[in-house]
């Protein structure tokens, strides 16, 4: 499940303030993705592996 939320993620370039400090650095630097997870991607990815898994005759 964790692979595939983080295979969601879509990509964010743009200065963010790192936390605690003043100064600012690109969000992929905070971030272990480089990006904001998308939610209703991450659902329809895990439907098809779901879809896979069982169509392979288990």
């Amino acid at each position: 499940m964790k692979r595939i939320i983080m295979q969601s993620a879509a990509p964010v370039h743009t200065k963010v303030p790192v936390p605690g400090d003043k100064k600012t650095v690109d969000f992929a630097q905070l971030s272990s993705t480089g990006g904001v997870v998308n939610l209703y991607k991450a659902v329809q990815l895990a439907t098809q592996q779901t879809q896979k898994g069982s169509s392979s005759g288990q």
